[in-house]
């Protein structure tokens, strides 16, 4: 795994599984999906800057380092497992 493992004080855990699957299930998604995954999870990335984000998250896939911030600097666990899952189903 190429994920970039770079963790402070208030990052969020995950397993070395959960962070693979929850990069799959992440990259699966829409561009659109993915742009309001970001901002919904709390990041509050540039608005200008969001189109290269999610396009280095897609093109980079596991490797992007946007996908790290995704998954250890949310909000919180509950609030991105709720909209991964409401974006999976929809």
């Amino acid at each position: 795994m190429s994920l970039i493992n770079i963790r402070k004080n208030n990052e969020l855990k995950w397993s070395k599984k959960e962070t693979s699957k929850l990069s799959r299930r992440i990259l699966a998604l829409r561009e659109d999906q993915i742009a309001a995954l970001l901002n919904l999870s709390g990041l509050n990335f540039n608005l200008l800057d969001i189109e290269k984000v999610v396009k280095d998250i897609i093109k980079n896939g596991e490797k992007s380092g946007h996908l790290s911030i995704l998954l250890f600097e949310a909000k919180s666990k509950k609030v991105l497992l709720w909209w991964l899952k409401y974006f999976e189903k929809n």
